[in-house]
């Protein structure tokens, strides 16, 4: 129907964090139809009209063109970077952007319509790599239309949402202590829940601990106390304690998108998180002063950071909007950022234990990968570990096991343990947002 430019052809980057180009929180019918093309969507809403309606950017990006087409009528085609396109067709009217214009995620271009060739008002949408149609992904999960071999519908949500953040789906933190493992996320209603394994019982089950929050929470354990870290939709930061019973959620304050990471060392807490503008901020708390306050330490990066301490050194790591991960140290003073390399979507998760660290991120394709340095030999590169996951994976270390958790893109939550090989993928359940 439109055709591919090859001429525009780069070797594609990190798939970018594309969301369902409708209005948050509005559950659409993801269709498809034989003969259509294996990859091409048509979108209806499952409430009230499809005529009308709103289509919004996927993903910011500048217009490569906004116009009329006999076979798509009124439609738009986005540049996101890096190899990486979608286009929107059969707009009710000539749209609302023009070529050349400079996009941000969740902008109107127009309104659904049935214009050029088409029998009825629908959305139809397409993702492509390097010119190339591909399956769309929608907030780092697969959209499910791989074919055009048999008329079928998929339902999802958007989660196009004026604060989603750029980069990262969510995933779950983790703490072990007292020979228990600590397991925290986020349901699809901004609900906080916790699951505890005990080796007497295994996993005890999901257990919902309030709150209206989001993304990839940060938990930290120390002298029988723990404490949970997670923002707010508008970007505020609370923190929840257990000292025998869960308190109230406490106000910390700041304007933070995607997840946070946390640490406690040396009695005083050290929280990370990214603001809008992709700024790494620090806040501090000190027993003596409360809360510092959130201090900018630089950089350009997005998703969830992770966060280590061993004798004295913080290290903090996080992704750039292309996907390369960088490193930034603590040891008297903040050090500039390091490259690491790689290609991840989604935050990260690190452990420092045996004089190692171990990083771990999620490629584009949904595989856990991790990195290692050693003293000997520095960062060993990214080696691939298998599953289809998303965001940000958890990852603890306890008597020389290693133990990674993160969630499927259906939101299912899984471990993968290490004790001298890695075991398969064991799920342990559980819905995240």
């Amino acid at each position: 129907m439109i055709g591919v430019d090859v001429d525009n052809a780069r070797a594609a980057g990190p798939r970018p964090l594309f969301q369902l180009p409708v209005a948050c929180g509005e559950t659409w019918r993801l269709s498809t139809y034989v003969g259509h093309d294996d990859y091409d969507i048509d979108m209806w809403a499952t409430t009230g009209t499809t005529n009308g309606r709103p289509i919004l950017a996927s993903y910011a990006g500048t217009v490569s063109f906004a116009g009329w087409d006999s076979g798509g009528g009124n439609y738009v085609k986005i540049n996101h970077g890096n190899g990486w396109e979608t286009l929107y067709l059969h707009m009710l009217e000539t749209p609302q952007v023009r070529t050349g214009q400079q996009v941000a995620r969740g902008q109107q271009l127009g309104r659904v319509g049935s214009t050029g060739n088409s029998s009825a008002p629908h959305l139809h949408y397409e993702q492509r790599r390097d010119g190339a149609k591909v399956e769309s992904w929608f907030n780092g999960a697969p959209s499910g239309i791989t074919h055009d071999n048999s008329e079928y519908s998929v339902y999802r949500t958007s989660r196009n949402c004026e604060n989603a953040a750029e980069g990262d789906p969510g995933g779950p933190g983790v703490v072990i202590a007292n020979g228990e493992y600590h397991l925290f996320g986020v349901s699809p209603s901004g609900n906080l829940h916790q699951n505890t394994w005990r080796s007497s019982a295994g996993w005890l089950g999901w257990e919902a601990l309030g709150g209206t929050v989001a993304d990839t929470p940060a938990v930290t354990y120390h002298d029988g106390q723990y404490d949970v870290f997670a923002r707010s939709p508008n970007g505020y930061v609370y923190q929840k304690t257990w000292d025998g019973r869960w308190s109230d959620w406490k106000l910390i304050g700041g304007n933070i998108e995607g997840g946070l990471a946390a640490v406690y060392a040396n009695g005083e807490y050290h929280l990370f998180g990214i603001s809008p503008s992709g700024n790494l901020h620090q806040n501090t708390w000190r027993s003596s002063g409360g809360w510092l306050g959130w201090e900018a330490l630089g950089g350009t990066v997005v998703g969830t950071p992770a966060v280590t301490y061993h004798d004295g050194q913080y290290d903090v790591f996080a992704r750039s909007p292309n996907g390369y991960v960088y490193q930034k140290t603590w040891d008297g003073r903040w050090s500039d950022w390091k490259l690491i390399g790689g290609t991840v979507a989604g935050g990260l998760g690190a452990v420092y234990a045996n004089g190692e660290y171990h990083l771990f991120g999620i490629s584009p394709s949904g595989n856990l990968h991790q990195n290692t340095w050693r003293s000997s030999a520095g960062w060993l590169g990214w080696e691939a570990l298998g599953g289809t996951v998303a965001g940000t994976p958890a990852v603890t270390y306890h008597d020389g096991q290693y133990d990674v958790f993160a969630r499927s893109p259906n939101g299912y939550v899984y471990q993968k343990t290490w004790d001298s090989r890695w075991s398969d993928w064991k799920l342990i359940g559980g819905i995240l947002g």
